[in-house]
């Protein structure tokens, strides 16, 4: 039974983020932009960005660390010629 809890409890807590004003549970921590799109139902021809004092968009190869409370948005990225 420790092992479980354990397990469960690895200095990895739940916090909730929003997206477009929904609330989602996510755990604390880092997280690659493509996951956290996975997560919110973002399309591949969207960017996610970060509110707050200001929109920070973040690529699709980097990563972000969760903190809780977090207010996510995102927006068609800007085509290229074609």
């Amino acid at each position: 039974m420790q092992e479980q809890s354990k397990t469960n409890n690895e200095g990895r807590d739940e916090v909730t983020v929003y997206f477009k004003d929904e609330a989602f549970s996510i755990h604390r921590g880092s997280h690659t932009v493509i996951d956290l799109k996975k997560l919110f139902g973002i399309p591949d021809n969207y960017e996610l960005t970060v509110l707050g004092d200001g929109i920070t968009v973040l690529p699709d190869d980097g990563r972000y660390t969760v903190k809780g409370g977090e207010h996510f948005g995102a927006n068609p990225k800007r085509g290229t010629d074609g």
